[in-house]
């Protein structure tokens, strides 16, 4: 594929890099010199295998010798942890774009994860005694709120039935206002 018509886009759009990205478009897979950087294998931390853990799933035997590793506050995996970072900061902090990194991998670390504790407003369990109950849709694909989010209509079904009963609900105290069958 020719990297030609590639080239006059950025050229003409304004990138600033095309020669760089046309050279990279156009040099075979593997024709050039590797990055001057690498990490020998040789340095990294030994992961211990615990060969005596095997899970069967119906019938078939499956090995999880590193199962240890799932528990991130265990000692032995935190050491590992620190090993494996001693190799990687030091490599890492040599990136010229390690600040991009940086901010984007906190950006996406970034959401609300603490504060109050949030309020359960509908639970399915409490509907019906036996936790059968189904929260359903009311129309084709969403519960139904009052233009002022006042009011909430929504569909419960229980024991796996597709009958619903329709209830119709003050949402501030989530007081019942109505209530009926409302077939399928």
């Amino acid at each position: 594929m020719s990297s030609t018509p590639i080239l006059i886009l950025l050229t003409i759009v304004g990138c600033p890099h095309a020669a760089e990205i046309s050279h990279t478009l156009s040099t075979p897979i593997g024709s050039e010199a590797p990055p001057s950087f690498s990490i020998s294998p040789a340095i990294y931390p030994t992961a211990r295998r615990n060969e005596s853990i095997i899970d069967d799933f119906h019938g078939t035997k499956v090995a999880d010798p590193y199962r240890w590793m799932e528990d991130p506050n265990a000692p032995e995996t935190c050491q590992f942890v620190r090993e494996l970072n001693a190799i990687s900061e030091p490599f890492l902090a040599k990136a010229p774009n390690r600040e991009d990194i940086r901010k984007n991998a906190i950006y996406r670390q970034e959401f609300l994860k603490h504060g109050e504790k949030g309020e359960v407003f509908l639970d399915s369990n409490d509907l019906a005694g036996d936790g059968t109950a189904t929260i359903r849709y009311v129309g084709k694909r969403d519960l139904k709120w009052s233009p002022d989010g006042s009011i909430l209509a929504y569909g419960v079904s229980k024991k796996g039935s597709d009958w619903l009963t329709l209830k119709v609900s003050a949402s501030r105290h989530f007081l019942a206002i109505f209530t009926a069958p409302y077939p399928e």
